[in-house]
């Protein structure tokens, strides 16, 4: 599993538990919007995000149109019945596929018993729901704390990070002068998981673009490398 939380994503598995999952687990297509499981369902399963991006939202009673507390899963993490593998939980939940994506589904109880003879993937397995708790509250901290500005350009790292690519490294070669970027999810689903409106949104990628920090070429966007140094310095608080 990842060894750092990141903020409104759910944690990659790690490749031992990620192989079993991978031959164990039966292939569904989702499209864009399709519901991928919500609480209370009658079989509890497991599913492995082998592509796309999934989200999942707290419902509110009397507000079940109003995703809360949205949290994505990219390649290479669990959703389904996390929060019920090792225990009780009565929170509504439910979650979709935010473009087309291809799952893999496992029933939990086969999970379950091929964890009881590997200690190493029931600790992975009992610790995945508390890793997907933090990295929602440390998402709620960043939406408390920061601006639009820090809640944007931490939610870029954020996703960079978590899909894979070397931001990381990119970040200290200081031979680069701009970095480009992958593309995103709508913004209405990232203003739903940072807390702003689109307009927000709009209004923070036009002044990083009259600043000189963001630009586009050929529909591919580009940041200075030192203006995403600056969200990431400040993301490293709550981490």
């Amino acid at each position: 599993m990842d060894s750092r939380p990141v903020p409104w994503f759910a944690p990659k598995v790690s490749p031992a538990l990620n192989t079993i999952v991978r031959n164990l687990g039966h292939r569904v297509d989702k499209s864009k919007g399709d519901v991928l499981y919500e609480t209370g369902s009658m079989f509890e399963r497991l599913m492995y995000v082998q592509s796309g991006t999934a989200a999942r939202a707290v419902l509110m009673p009397g507000f079940e149109d109003t995703p809360f507390f949205v949290l994505l899963a990219l390649q290479g993490s669990l959703i389904g019945c996390v929060e019920t593998l090792y225990s009780k939980d009565s929170v509504m939940r439910r979650q979709w596929a935010v473009n087309n994506c291809e799952v893999l589904t496992i029933p939990k109880e086969i999970l379950l018993k091929l964890a009881d003879h590997e200690p190493s993937w029931h600790k992975e397995l009992a610790g995945y729901n508390a890793a997907t708790t933090l990295a929602d509250r440390i998402g709620l901290m960043v939406t408390r704390e920061g601006d639009p500005h820090q809640r944007l350009g931490s939610f870029i790292y954020a996703y960079c990070s978590r899909s894979g690519l070397p931001i990381d490294e990119e970040l200290r070669d200081e031979k680069k002068d701009w970095l480009a970027l992958p593309s995103f999810p709508p913004r209405k689903l990232i203003g739903q998981v940072i807390g702003c409106e689109t307009s927000l949104i709009d209004k923070v990628v036009e002044d990083w673009q009259n600043e000189g920090s963001l630009k586009k070429i050929h529909r591919n966007a580009l940041m200075r490398r030192t203006k995403l140094c600056e969200y990431f310095y400040w993301l490293q608080r709550f981490i």
